[in-house]
C-alpha cells in the first residue's frame, strides 16, 4: 500500500515538473517573441509644423525596428535634437504600437540681421519658405538685452496674431536726444495698420482683433504701448 502511494506521489511530482517545464518554455518563447516583435504602428500627435516624416526620421523608427531595440528615453532624446520640438512623450504598447506626442516651439519671427528664424526660448533655425510665410520679419538691429526680452515677451502672443504681422521694427521713443521708451517696437500689420507696442504692454496685441473691429475699417496707427483693453489711441493715416 505504501509503495503504491509512493508511486502515485512520484507520478504527480513528475507531472508537476513536466507542467512547470512546459510553462517555463512557453513563457520563454512568449518573452522571446515579445522582445523580437517589430514595431507595427507609429502614431505621431501634436505636430503642426514639423512633419511626421522628420519626426519619424529623427526617432530612428523609420524602418520599423524591433519594439525594444530603442528605449523610450533614447527615442525622446533623438527627437529633441530637432530644434522645432520642445517636448516629447513616447509610449510603447505590447501590441507593437508606439505613440509619440510632441509639443513644438512657437515660430516668432525671421531676423533679417542674422538671416535666421527665431523660435520660443530664442531657438534659432535656418530659414525655410514654408516657415517664413507664417511669421513677421524683424528688419533692423535690436540691442541684445532688449532683444532677449522681446523674444521672451513676444512668445506670449498667440500664433494667430503673430501671423497678422508682416514686419517688426525696433523704434525706441525719443524726446529730443533722450530715450523715453527703449523697449518700443513698431509693427506693420498685414491689414495695412501700424501698431506701436513695447515689451511691458506686449500682451495687448492679443486683443488686436477687437481693437481692429472697433475701427470700422479705418486705417492708421494704433498706440498700444501704454494702452488698456478698454482704452487705446488711434491716429488715422
Amino acid at each position: 500500500m505504501k509503495e503504491k502511494k509512493n508511486k502515485k506521489h512520484r507520478k504527480l511530482k513528475v507531472r508537476y515538473l513536466v507542467y512547470l517545464f512546459l510553462i517555463m518554455v512557453f513563457s520563454g518563447l512568449a518573452v522571446l517573441y515579445y522582445f523580437k516583435m517589430p514595431v507595427k504602428n507609429i502614431y505621431i500627435k501634436g505636430n503642426s509644423i514639423a512633419s511626421d516624416y522628420d519626426i519619424l526620421l529623427s526617432s530612428n523608427l523609420k524602418d520599423y525596428p524591433r519594439l525594444f531595440k530603442y528605449s523610450t528615453k533614447n527615442i525622446k532624446k533623438e527627437i529633441l535634437k530637432n530644434p522645432i520640438i520642445n517636448n516629447v512623450k513616447v509610449k510603447k504598447c505590447i501590441t507593437g504600437k508606439i505613440v509619440i506626442e510632441v509639443s513644438e516651439n512657437k515660430f516668432l519671427f525671421f531676423d533679417r540681421n542674422t538671416n535666421l528664424v527665431v523660435l520660443s526660448h530664442n531657438v534659432k533655425i535656418s530659414p525655410d519658405s514654408k516657415y517664413e510665410a507664417l511669421i513677421p520679419t524683424l528688419i533692423n538691429y535690436v540691442p541684445n538685452d532688449i532683444y532677449l526680452d522681446f523674444v521672451t515677451d513676444f512668445d506670449r502672443i498667440k500664433p494667430s496674431i503673430i501671423s497678422m504681422i508682416s514686419e517688426i521694427e525696433y523704434k525706441p521713443l525719443y524726446s529730443g536726444e533722450n530715450i523715453i521708451d527703449a523697449k518700443r517696437f513698431l509693427l506693420r500689420m498685414n491689414d495695412g495698420n501700424e501698431v506701436y507696442i513695447n515689451t511691458v504692454n506686449i500682451e495687448q496685441l492679443n486683443n488686436y482683433p477687437s481693437f481692429y473691429a472697433s475701427l470700422e475699417d479705418k486705417k492708421g496707427v494704433l498706440n498700444l504701448d501704454s494702452s488698456t483693453k478698454e482704452n487705446f489711441l488711434f491716429k488715422p493715416f
